[in-house]
């Protein structure tokens, strides 16, 4: 599996994880699931690019 494949499966997880905490009402936490994704998904972009 590609660096590009793992990127995307990961960032679709947390979607999948923020959606069921906004149906939960949970709206901060929703938010603060798709920062770290969005977090994680730059490092490790950055990461593969150096």
């Amino acid at each position: 599996m590609s660096n590009y494949e793992q990127q995307y499966f990961r960032l679709f997880a947390a979607i999948a994880n923020a959606i069921e905490a906004l149906e939960s009402n949970h709206y901060i936490l929703a938010k603060e699931i798709l920062i770290c994704a969005e977090q994680a998904a730059e490092e490790a972009y950055l990461a593969s690019h150096r």
